[in-house]
């Protein structure tokens, strides 16, 4: 049976770098079925579970990578909502005690409103 060049492997270095997770995945798997078929003599069964070895660190390498990223990912993502939430409570005109600023909108009297709450006056 040809084998395949594993992760780490001797002249396989430049493979690593260009390998992907799903491929990686595939050439586990197939090792798998190798070793499991019994077919293989002992010498190549430890060979290829050498291989296998180096290909699941690798898996859960790029594994570690991706669930990183979408830590950081989610992160930013809640940053951003809370950032969100705080503009929306500066600017709650309910929140700061503006309690009838949308009455005085719906009159088109806005300014008024405002300026005599502001000012301590009434409306």
């Amino acid at each position: 049976m040809a084998r395949r060049a594993a992760p780490g492997g001797a002249g396989a270095e430049g493979d690593k770098k260009d390998m992907d997770f799903e491929t990686a995945l595939g050439q586990l798997e197939g090792i798998v079925s190798e070793l499991e078929s019994g077919r293989l003599g002992l010498e190549e069964s430890l060979a290829r579970f050498d291989e296998a070895m180096k290909l699941r660190e690798f898996c859960a390498r790029k594994l570690r990578e991706a669930e990183a990223k979408i830590e950081e990912y989610t992160a930013r993502a809640e940053a951003a909502n809370s950032a969100h939430e705080i503009d929306d409570e500066i600017f709650d005109m309910d929140a700061v005690g503006c309690e009838g600023a949308t009455e005085a909108e719906d009159e088109g009297d806005v300014g008024d409103a405002t300026q005599g709450r502001l000012l301590g006056g009434a409306e």
